[in-house]
């Protein structure tokens, strides 16, 4: 639940003055045992090199549509090939 809280809100960067409810929340969840450090390391940890390799082929790729609201990219596996992609699991830990 707390992973969902924070990306949802941006790592809590997209609070609103009438969000405090999100952060009440989510300080119930850290004082269950949660780790907001944990979550973190989750989504922005372990990557290896070839991984942000791969980040900026797609940054090179992004097409905006909507005014910039929206963005899109891809990648092929031609460009897994040749970064020498390594998979990662969902939360973060190579395999």
């Amino acid at each position: 639940m707390l992973f969902g809280l924070a990306t949802d809100t941006g790592f809590f960067r997209h609070i609103r003055a009438s969000s405090g409810e999100t952060l009440r929340v989510s300080a119930s969840l850290v004082d269950l045992g949660t780790s907001l450090a944990e979550v973190f390391a989750m989504l922005f940890g372990g990557r290896t090199f070839d991984n942000r390799r791969l980040l900026a082929r797609m940054i090179d790729r992004v097409e905006t549509y909507v005014g910039g609201r929206l963005l899109f990219t891809w990648l092929t596996l031609d460009d897994k090939r040749a970064v020498k992609h390594t998979k990662r699991s969902s939360h973060g830990r190579r395999r």
